[in-house]
Parts: structure tokens; sequence; C-alpha cells
């Protein structure tokens, strides 16, 4: 059974994120912080996933694979501070940010750095005028970092968002350990919905790493 978004929760919640992350987007790649959870992002996706989906390990010299063969989607990209790293690992990154400062940010590093890999697209993943942007299982990968904690309707986002990964994709959820309850049910959603649509070796881990 579908579950039915509570359009005007959803609208609200939307504008107000829209708003913040509008207001923050000049501001946001100097916050160090920021720079530094981008990086240890990285370094949690390429330790655990890197392995089933790159093919080959960067070098000490370098990060960039020999034949990259992974295009991936990263829900709620912000900036662009993790495709500034992950691009050399693999085909093609699409960002997709609810924020249009976000997204003016990040297709202005595009530009002006040559990221010939990536893409961003302003995007309501919830919005069916808008599925025509993204490729239905068209994703290797599915990268989500920071951003499910201000979600309100997982279910109907992590079913909106699995429409486009693979039959044998990968879903990668990365979020604060301080909400370790609210991660782990996030998780057993997405996990569910992944079930119900005959995903294969799903294997489920929360991990809490901390600085």
């Amino acid at each position: 059974m579908e579950t039915k978004v509570d359009d005007s929760a959803h609208a609200s919640l939307l504008k107000a994120n829209q708003d913040h992350f509008d207001e923050q987007a000049t501001k946001w790649d100097d916050d160090p912080e920021y720079v530094k959870v981008s990086r240890e992002s990285y370094s949690t996706i390429m330790h655990h996933l890197g392995r089933f989906l790159f093919s080959s390990p960067p070098s000490s010299s370098s990060r960039e694979v020999d034949h990259p063969t992974t295009n991936v989607l990263n829900f709620g990209c912000g900036t662009g501070l993790l495709e500034a790293q992950l691009r050399f690992n693999v085909t093609s990154i699409t960002g997709v940010d609810i924020s249009k400062g976000m997204i003016d940010r990040m297709r202005h590093k595009i530009q002006q750095e040559s990221w010939s890999n990536v893409t961003a697209f302003q995007m309501d993943i919830l919005d069916n005028a808008q599925t025509t942007l993204l490729p239905m299982e068209g994703f290797d990968m599915i990268i989500s970092c920071y951003t499910f904690h201000h979600l309100q309707d997982v279910t109907a986002i992590g079913r909106a968002l699995l429409k486009y990964l693979k039959p044998d994709g990968y879903f990668c959820i990365i979020d604060f350990a301080a909400a370790a309850t609210t991660n782990a049910e996030h998780m057993s959603i997405i996990t569910n919905i992944m079930i119900t649509k005959k995903y294969k070796n799903i294997k489920k881990d929360i991990m809490l790493e901390t600085s």
C-alpha cells in the first residue's frame, strides 16, 4: 500500500528548508566543519563501499581509478563538497537539492572547475512533474549525507529515490551519530522498501563514527 503524503506538511517543511539553505549557501564552503564532514563522508563511502562499486581503489598518488563504471545520485548535495572529491572515482555524479542557492553554488563550481562528469538539479524528489530529470533505474549508487534528519516523510522519499536505483544498486545514508535512534528507524524503512521491491543482498549497517 502506498503511503499518502501530507502535501501541506511537506510543502511547509520544504519551504523552511529552502529558505534556510538558500540563506546559508554563499557561506557554506567557508565553514571548516562542513568541509571536514564532507571529507569524512568521502572517506566513509570509499572505505565501506569502494570495493563494491569502483573498479580499483585509489592509489597513494592519485584518487582516480583506472576504469570507473559507477553512476551516482547524491540526494541533498548542497554546494558539491562531496562531488569535488568523489568525481575522480566514478563515471558520473548527479547532485539534487531543494535549495536553489546550493545548486547555484554547485553549478558555478562545475563550470569554473570543469567538472565534466558532474551535473546538478534543483529538485523536489516528491514532485511527480520533475521525475523526467533523472533516469529511472539509472544509478548504481544513491548517497545521502546529513540530509535525512531534515526530512519528514521518509517512506515516501525512500520510495521515490529507489525508482532511480538499479536493481543491484546500493543506497548509502550517512548522518549524525547523535541521532542513532532516528538513523536506525530511517535505515529500517529504506531496507523494508528494498525488500518489498525485491532487492537482493541487502546489508544494513549503522556505523557510529565520532571525530
